[in-house]
């Protein structure tokens, strides 16, 4: 009995052994895969910082604070910017005199055309030589003004040599010095002197008929700027000393304002300016009012296009106004 049991016993274990032994062994989670390469960005292509164009240089000397400056019409500039202009227009010059026909104290007009031209070469933002000419014909409005001015000629031509004494481009600001000579010759036919004239000598009629007069001025000057972006400013102070017998030194003080509304509003690229220039004789003789205005395309740094008008009024009450247009290239 205790055999059988211990065989039963024995076969039991044998075969619960071979059992366990038939059992695979836990399944082990397979080793994580490895971790993708980290992904580098493609090398950029080299691009080459753009060459500075001709608009984004052309002028660029004329921008101070953020302000793009335009070129005065009465007084001299404070920027030193290689260009070129044109300015045409017609005007009205009125005064009171004496008619030729009966005596008796008229107001007359005289009708006028105007052109002038100015070229300026700037060299290195520190020197510039302006060569600039101005004409005007003129004509009377009426018969008895005729007599008068049956025609009228003025001529001035001449130039400037200017430095750059010190700019401040934090603050805007900009003072350059000049020193300048003009020539001024006017002619005027007055026929009114053919109806007093009894035959005589035909030299001296001629001359008494063409009255001409010529005087050369010596112009020193300082002009100063401030741009703070939308609005600059410019001041110029320039003495006259004149050479014609009988005319006085003067001293010139002038300002301009320039308002670019494209700095405000892009849409509208024009700059407004406006300009008083008071000429005030040494010996107190009597004061002269210069007023100007223009309102110029301002789109363009190298490029200024637009009209212009402007307002004199002389000591001797004689009054001019102009309106034309203008344009400038700068280089």
């Amino acid at each position: 009995m205790m055999r059988r049991l211990a065989v039963a016993l024995t076969f039991a274990l044998a075969t619960n052994s071979a059992a366990f032994a038939q059992v695979p062994p836990p399944m082990q989670a397979p080793p994580p895969p490895p971790a993708p390469p980290p992904q580098v960005a493609p090398p950029r292509p080299y691009a080459p910082r753009p060459e500075p164009t001709a608009e984004s240089t052309s002028g660029e000397h004329r921008v101070l604070g953020g302000h793009r400056f335009v070129t005065p019409g009465n007084m001299e500039s404070a920027f030193l910017n290689t260009s070129i202009a044109s300015a045409q227009g017609v005007g009205i010059l009125s005064y009171r005199g004496t008619s030729a026909l009966d005596g008796t104290t008229r107001d007359a007009q005289v009708f006028l055309y105007t052109q002038s031209v100015l070229a300026t070469v700037g060299i290195a933002n520190r020197l510039a030589f302006d060569v600039r000419a101005a004409g005007v014909a003129a004509v009377g409005g009426d018969l008895d003004t005729i007599l008068t001015v049956g025609a009228l000629a003025n001529l001035n031509a001449g130039g400037m040599a200017k430095i750059r004494l010190l700019t401040l481009e934090d603050v805007g600001f900009q003072a350059t010095a000049g020193v300048g000579g003009y020539y001024t010759r006017t002619l005027n036919l007055q026929p009114s002197i053919l109806l007093g004239k009894a035959l005589g000598d035909a030299r001296a009629l001629e001359s008494d008929v063409i009255q001409q007069t010529s005087r050369f001025e010596l112009v020193p000057a300082l002009m100063l700027a401030e741009g703070v972006g939308a609005f600059g400013v410019q001041l110029a102070l320039s003495p006259k000393i004149r050479t014609a017998e009988g005319q006085s030194n003067a001293v010139d003080v002038g300002t301009q304002v320039t308002l670019d509304i494209g700095k405000v509003a892009s849409f509208v690229p024009i700059a407004v300016s406006g300009e008083y220039q008071l000429s005030m004789p040494i010996d107190g003789a009597g004061k002269d009012h210069h007023l100007g205005a223009s309102v110029l395309y301002s789109g363009r740094q190298a490029f200024n296009v637009g009209v212009l008008g402007g307002f004199h009024l002389f000591a001797n009450d004689m009054k001019i106004m102009t309106g034309g247009i203008a344009m400038q290239y700068f280089f």
